[in-house]
């Protein structure tokens, strides 16, 4: 199975983050095998479906991601925590959309 782990930042300063995005590298975006906004799951403390999102340049190459507030409340997560992003493919039914 594709995984990969990755330690959550604070959201972009300016609003550039929407809540229910997880913003992670090109890298992790292809190794997912998701395509930008499509959905995939997250688990942190708690387990959700997250849509990605693109980080900035300077973050690439770091095993970071960048989330909002709203989205790490979501996750049960603080700044620093680490959480594990899975594809699309590996979805739990009980998240799918109908």
């Amino acid at each position: 199975m594709d995984r990969r782990c990755v330690r959550v930042l604070k959201a972009y300063p300016g609003g550039e983050c929407q809540d229910g995005f997880i913003y992670v590298d090109e890298q992790a975006q292809e190794m997912l095998g998701a395509d930008w906004g499509e959905d995939i799951w997250v688990k942190g403390s708690t387990e959700t479906v997250l849509k990605v999102g693109r980080l900035h340049e300077e973050d690439t190459d770091a095993f970071v991601a960048r989330a909002t507030q709203a989205t790490l409340d979501k996750l049960t997560c603080e700044v620093g925590d680490d959480v594990l992003l899975y594809p699309p493919s590996e979805i739990p039914q009980k998240y799918r959309k109908a």
